[in-house]
């Protein structure tokens, strides 16, 4: 089995999920890179590690293993970038509600919005950590018009 350099360097994008459930809240971690010992780490956001689990299984992520530490794999990055803003977005919301309007408004974003928004994320998560991510979290739910301004 021999593979093409296109192929081996093919980067993949990781969801890991550290679930805590006691209080029903997860520190989930977004890598992309060729392995996720070799990946950077781009956001850490916590969140409802259930919702973010089926949204990412709904979307085409692959599961490997584990009860307290799953992985989630996938080779397309729009679909990484829509999980990725979608944990951004639901990290503060509290009604369920809210965050089924969450996932109706990501499918109406444009390749160029997933785009902008993640990048947006991941620099101000670089700068600033989890605090970074929480204004254009609420800029992107009062555009999406989930939040009232």
């Amino acid at each position: 089995m021999s593979f093409t350099i296109d192929e081996e360097a093919k980067p993949l994008y990781y969801l890991v999920i550290y679930s805590n459930s006691k209080n029903n809240k997860g520190i989930s971690r977004f890598y992309a890179g060729t392995t996720r010992s070799r990946g950077v780490l781009e956001v850490k956001i916590r969140c409802n590690p259930q919702l973010l689990m089926q949204y990412a299984l709904r979307n085409g992520f692959k599961k490997k293993g584990g009860r307290k530490i799953m992985t989630f794999t996938i080779d397309n990055w729009e679909t990484y970038a829509k999980v990725l803003i979608y944990a951004a977005i639901t990290s503060n919301l509290r009604t369920y509600k809210k965050k089924l309007q969450a996932i109706e408004a990501l499918n109406t974003l444009t390749y160029l919005d997933l785009k902008y928004w993640a990048g947006i994320i991941t620099e101000r998560f670089r700068e600033q950590k989890y605090l970074g991510i929480l204004r254009p979290a609420r800029a992107l739910r009062i555009l999406l018009g989930i939040d009232k301004r």
